[in-house]
């Protein structure tokens, strides 16, 4: 999976560095599963690849050296394509977006706050970690779901291929709701 995180404005503010230096402690615990951060910033005319002041003020303020890609959309193209920028505000201001996107291109999470509000990168880890899950296990995981807690079989499968794949059973609380606990 590689979230691409967008939403930074073309001016500097608190809520935008904030968000940029999580982003690096994203990045860091990503490299321990199969996931990459970009930012995608709107950024100012003068130097499409360094909106002013960020990289300054995210080094200064926050402790951290931004390296990280990020990404052009001067024209603010992709930032409409992706309603990023909420119609009764500032024009220059994007909301605050994240976007998990799997290795075949394909948006599999979408998250936005509004331009006050800083993004929830826990949040953000809890969802690539069970989008990564239920795509090599073949399940889904009920809310609220912790890793020692049982996972619901896919609908895909058959009970021939859940006996396969599940040798220990599961729970059926529905022909369609099919409890297990994942094996090690």
């Amino acid at each position: 999976m590689r979230p691409l995180l967008g939403g930074h404005a073309s001016r500097r503010n608190a809520i935008g560095t904030d968000s940029a230096t999580d982003w690096l402690v994203l990045r860091d615990q990503g490299r321990k599963k199969p996931a990459a951060v970009e930012g995608f910033p709107y950024p100012n005319q003068k130097n499409p690849f360094r909106p002013v002041g960020l990289f300054e003020d995210i080094e200064k303020t926050q402790g951290h050296a931004l390296n990280f890609p990020m990404l052009a959309d001067t024209d603010k193209k992709v930032a409409n394509l992706y309603g990023m920028i909420h119609a009764e505000t500032d024009p220059n201001v994007t909301v605050r977006a994240v976007y998990v996107i799997d290795p075949n291109k394909k948006i599999r999470l979408s998250l936005t706050y509004p331009p006050s509000a800083g993004r929830n990168f826990s949040e953000t880890l809890r969802a690539i970690d069970r989008l990564q899950l239920t795509d090599n296990q073949n399940v889904s995981t009920p809310v609220n779901w912790e890793p020692d807690q049982p996972v619901i079989i896919s609908l895909s499968l058959t009970d021939p291929q859940a006996k396969e794949r599940f040798p220990q059973g599961w729970t059926e609380l529905r022909p369609c709701l099919r409890m297990a606990q994942l094996q090690d």
